[in-house]
């Protein structure tokens, strides 16, 4: 796999379960594009499922917030999301990370020699956002590498 990194001091809580993170993302940070990429990438293909996470995201996109959804129906919501990713992967995702490459780590993100981390990368792609970075699905929980 692809080596990438990430600094945890520009906005990191170390948290890498799925949903918790997919929840920050959506619910806290707005990033509804998620929604509209996991559904053109055919990692979701569950209509119903798909139905919701446009609807979802058609909120955020015009309010700039979702505010029906309780935290445990957010976590509800991401489980489903998870099984079908899982489904269409052919594997168990269960973590997911944000990870760039290390200039833009460096730049955007304020990473430092000291502080950035290294990561292998997964072939499950969550979303990409270019040179911004892009959110993998994994397995196993990542870990930073020894190199």
């Amino acid at each position: 796999m692809t080596i990438m990194y990430r600094t945890e001091t520009y906005s990191g809580s170390l948290e890498r379960r799925f949903a918790h993170v997919l929840c920050y993302e959506l619910f806290t940070l707005g990033n509804a594009h998620i929604l509209n990429e996991l559904i053109q990438n055919e990692l979701v293909r569950n209509s119903d499922l798909i139905i919701e996470m446009e609807s979802m995201g058609r909120e955020l996109e015009e309010n700039g917030y979702g505010d029906d959804m309780s935290e445990l129906d957010q976590l509800e919501f991401w489980e489903k999301v998870r099984l079908d990713i899982s489904a269409q992967a052919g594997r168990d995702i269960q973590y997911a990370l944000w990870l760039a490459d290390k200039a833009c780590v460096q730049r955007f993100y304020g990473g430092t020699d000291s502080d950035i981390e290294s990561y292998e990368t997964s072939d499950v792609i969550l979303s990409d956002l270019g040179r911004g970075g892009t959110l993998f699905g994994y397995e196993l929980e990542p870990l930073p590498c020894a190199y």
